[in-house]
């Protein structure tokens, strides 16, 4: 029986420190040279986080000097509205190409291609002299972002112990949700001070220290599954189920909900997203995404709540925002408000800390959800006449919550839903299905906003987003409950080991179908 091998392309258990040098040779040259000078540990942490959150801090960032890119470019707000819709395309499709490269090359290689092709990227879109550069540029950001979640992920995962696993998913809940609680605060920062090229070349500058870091301690682990078919047909789908529905969602402002062109895009990425979900789960035993493998009650509910919840979190965001500016919030005060977003996410993170290795992680999801709820909740009467200086704060905490606490978690809830070799395919999966939501409903509710108009707009478009995030929780209690699902605490040990997955749950709606629920 051969050794399992982890996502990481490394026996589990291998130690970091000395798989690069092989087992044979004297004690000196067992701990590698870089180990000497910084821990494998942080070493992994620092990459990880430096190769995810620039780009994540941009995605709400950018929003607020966008007026300052389009003058200082000469180009129009749909122009901008266009390239940010297809970065977060190329963040998706990102994800799903890596899933498959990781199998067939050495993930060290890859990484470090990624992360150069991420500085260069911001350094094109930050030193842009006009309009079509500065959309190569961020559209070639999100791309490599979304391949380096996939190469960055898993193996910090699962290279440690498992005494290291709380700790991880605490930095990843701040590496994610933390990025974007805080592109609000310095977006606003930069667009009082007249400037914007700093936010993309900052993003350059870390890059590259995410760079550093990499070659420092990203280790040179063996592919994960070579011998592994080409999955050709996920290809042309995962294209046209990322780059059309975002390129209808960002042309929405300009040519109004009845254009073929804003529906016309959308109903055909659906389809072909419907289409690869569908093809994955039936075609055969091992496809590039792990549909039938996250077909399970636990993995379902997890990515419903994963993609409203978190969908009506971006929405919401970006409302809070808008309704700002239309209450006369000046771009720094504005700023600051939001900054109780961050407390929020650190909150969040030391409890999934803390509830990773237990039974109660499915309801830490839940209460993010219901977090999201109540933020929208409270922050609803400022667009009416509520002071925003203290029910914005309050909702931006609460937001800041409900995003650590519903969408990483519900991450997790997939990934060790399947064997660790896998999770990095699941992780693609889930983020690509979590992006389709997250920066579909976002841009639609700000149009919507737009055309109706004043606090009326703002406010129809946060019940819209509120109603979004009770339909997320509702579904995914439905899914949780008419499973038969029993929480148990995650066999990590098994998992990280490579003997099957570390959360086991019932087909989806199994009790009210009257199948055993396992």
């Amino acid at each position: 029986m051969s050794t399992p091998i982890t996502a990481a392309g490394v026996p589990p258990s291998a130690d970091p420190t000395t798989a690069a040098t092989g087992s044979s040779g004297s004690s000196d040259q067992v701990t590698h040279w870089r180990h000497r000078y910084f821990s494998p540990y942080t070493l992994a942490v620092a990459l990880s986080l430096l190769a995810l959150s620039p780009f994540i801090v941009l995605t709400t960032a950018t929003e607020a000097v966008s007026s300052l890119i389009g003058s200082s470019l000469h180009t129009s707000a749909t122009t901008l509205e266009v390239a940010s819709g297809l970065s977060n395309a190329g963040y998706a499709l990102g994800a799903v190409v890596a899933a498959d490269l990781s199998q067939r090359f050495v993930q060290r290689h890859l990484f470090l291609t990624y992360e150069a092709v991420f500085v260069v990227a911001s350094l094109l879109a930050g030193l842009a002299p006009n309009a079509p550069v500065y959309v190569i540029g961020h559209v070639l950001q999100g791309m490599a972002t979304g391949l380096l979640l996939v190469a960055a992920l898993p193996p910090l995962i699962l290279r440690f112990p498992p005494s290291r696993l709380p700790l991880t998913v605490a930095f990843v809940n701040i590496g994610l949700f933390g990025a974007i609680a805080l592109g609000p605060f310095l977006g606003d920062v930069l667009a009082q001070a007249g400037t914007w090229r700093w936010l993309l070349i900052g993003a350059a500058v870390l890059g590259a220290l995410g760079w550093v870091s990499a070659w420092f301690g990203y280790e040179t682990w063996p592919p994960m599954n070579p011998e592994l078919p080409v999955d050709k047909p996920v290809f042309p789908l995962a294209v046209a189920a990322t780059f059309l529905p975002f390129l209808g969602s960002a042309l929405a402002g300009t040519v109004g909900f009845a254009s073929p062109w804003f529906w016309g895009p959308i109903a055909v990425g659906v389809l072909a997203l419907l289409t690869l979900i569908v093809y994955e789960y039936r075609h055969r035993e091992e496809p590039l995404m792990p549909v039938r493998a996250l077909s399970s009650a636990l993995p379902v509910s997890g990515t419903i709540g994963a993609m409203l919840g978190g969908g009506a979190f971006v929405a919401a965001l970006s409302l809070v925002a808008l309704l700002q500016q239309q209450r006369g919030v000046g771009l720094v005060t504005a700023g600051l408000q939001l900054l109780p977003l961050v407390a929020g996410v650190a909150v969040s993170s030391i409890l999934f800390r803390h509830l990773i290795t237990r039974a109660a992680l499915p309801l830490l999801a839940a209460s993010g959800l219901l977090a999201v709820i109540a933020g929208i909740g409270v922050v609803l009467p400022v667009a009416w006449s509520a002071p925003p200086a203290v029910l914005v704060p309050i909702a931006s905490a609460l937001l800041g919550f409900g995003a650590g606490s519903a969408v990483a978690p519900a991450l997790f809830l997939a990934g060790m839903g399947v064997e660790s070799q896998k999770i990095g395919r699941a992780f693609a999966l889930i983020e690509l299905l979590r992006s389709e939501a997250a920066f579909l409903i976002a841009p639609v509710l700000l149009v919507l906003a737009a055309h109706i108009g004043g606090l009326a707009g703002i406010r129809e478009a946060l019940v819209i987003s509120l109603l979004i995030a009770v339909l997320g929780l509702l579904i995914a209690l439905a899914v949780y409950l008419g499973s038969g699902t029993r929480r148990h605490a995650p066999q990590i040990d098994d998992w990280l080991g490579g003997d099957g997955p570390a959360l086991h749950s019932p087909p989806v709606l199994a009790r009210l179908r009257g199948r055993a629920t396992g």
